[in-house]
């Protein structure tokens, strides 16, 4: 399977046009969670509330202070530079440095994956083409899997690991909700199309006729139409 790696912005456009066209999210509720996103964590609450952090400052100033430092840093994620998913987080960690992490000097801004990822305790963090949560519903909605049994198949190509499958059955839960909001046993509003085509009926390939695509990946999974196009160049698991 292709794993999204080398996609261009074309096809993430593709991606997300078919989320909202077969009504799986409005532009509004994707906008809303992109505002949610580009929102600074709330490090005022986070930092200023810290009692070892008060400690550094007089009383009643530990706030100011900490806006002031949060107003030095450089704009978006000190690692990648996104702007998106911010956290404040300690450069050197309390296990190593004691009371002494708590000094403002001591803080910067990551995003949430670039944060896990300098965590030992997140061995695995970082080595998907996507967070784990973006990649299950990636695989979900791109690769279609006819099965729960297909599915965990493809995010353990995919780079997922999880021994328990816990994260793999809770996002399978998707597939259901999809699968009734889409064959008439939840309330839709709508049926769109796509290029001509009828779309509203969310369904593994083993029901009725799947659909084709020139870009299948093995004939496992469905893909909705044009999104694995020019992806040649992604690297097959």
């Amino acid at each position: 399977m292709v794993d999204g790696r080398h996609w261009g912005e074309d096809q993430w456009q593709v991606l997300v046009n078919e989320i909202v066209a077969n009504g799986v999210a409005s532009w509004k509720e994707i906008a809303g969670s992109l505002l949610t996103s580009l929102c600074p964590s709330q490090f005022g609450t986070s930092m200023a509330s810290n009692k070892e952090l008060q400690a550094k400052f007089p009383k009643r100033q530990c706030w100011s202070n900490v806006l002031a430092w949060a107003n030095q840093q450089p704009i978006g994620c000190r690692r990648c530079g996104t702007l998106l998913d911010l956290e404040a987080e300690h450069i050197i960690e309390v296990s190593k440095a004691g009371s002494e992490a708590y000094r403002l000097e001591n803080y910067q801004f990551l995003c949430k994956r670039c944060n896990a990822i300098k965590r030992p305790s997140h061995k695995n963090a970082g080595r998907t083409a996507l967070p784990t949560a973006a990649a299950l519903m990636w695989i979900l909605l791109v690769c279609r899997p006819p099965t729960y049994g297909v599915f965990e198949t493809l995010c353990r190509e995919y780079g997922l690991m999880n021994r328990s499958n816990i994260r793999f059955k809770e996002a399978w839960l998707m597939e259901r909700w999809l699968r009734g909001k889409f064959d008439g046993t939840q309330i839709h509003a709508r049926k769109p199309t796509f290029n001509g085509e009828r779309h509203g009926s969310w369904r593994p390939h083993d029901e009725g006729t799947p659909r084709t695509h020139p870009h299948d990946t093995g004939g496992l999974p469905q893909v909705w139409p044009g999104l694995l196009s020019n992806s040649s160049s992604d690297a097959h698991l």
